[in-house]
């Protein structure tokens, strides 16, 4: 599907966080006329049942992302397990042959009737980090804290673009802004 199609948040407007060189990816203008004005990038919400009970096949995802696009640097996933509440993360990672998404239970079976708080900040780093047996792996770094406790820190989606376009001739590699959930 096409996720540029979901509701966004308001966007950070002026504020687009990024590398040195990110640009926002389809932000009506183009490529590349946007370009990021900060290093970070901080979002929170708080959130609970609405019926204050399972809800089957209840599923959310938020990502960090240029405002309507699909082109999202986070994946973070709020998800009804049947005894509570879940939340997972998503990083890219290299693997064999090219990329894998590993997932990680950041906080599992959260109550239904209380209100709850996801916080994601999100530290842009210019290029990549160290070289592995797999490939190249991103080095920004993505922190998620569930009610106040850090519970996962990872990284962005950079490894995922760098993978999928740097497979096309000649490389059209670009990194990207974000300034809305």
């Amino acid at each position: 599907g096409n996720f540029g199609w979901q509701p966004f948040s308001p966007s950070l407007e002026p504020e687009i966080a990024g590398e040195t060189g990110a640009n926002l990816i389809y932000d009506g203008a183009g490529v590349g006329s946007s370009p990021a004005t900060a290093r970070f990038f901080n979002a929170a919400w708080d959130f609970k049942s609405a019926t204050g009970a399972a809800q089957n096949g209840l599923v959310l995802t938020i990502s960090a992302s240029a405002k309507q696009t699909a082109t999202r640097m986070s994946w973070i996933g709020l998800v009804d397990s049947g005894t509570g509440l879940d939340v997972g993360f998503y990083d890219t990672v290299p693997a064999p042959g090219g990329l894998a998404f590993s997932f990680t239970d950041v906080a599992v079976g959260l109550s239904y009737t209380d209100w709850h708080r996801v916080e994601m900040t999100i530290e842009f780093v210019d290029g990549f980090g160290p070289g592995t047996a797999e490939g190249v792996a991103g080095n920004d770094i993505v922190k998620v804290y569930v009610n106040g406790e850090l519970k996962h820190t990872g990284t962005t989606w950079e490894t995922f673009y760098r993978y999928a376009e740097l497979e096309g001739s000649p490389p059209a590699f670009t990194t990207r802004g974000v300034d809305s959930l």
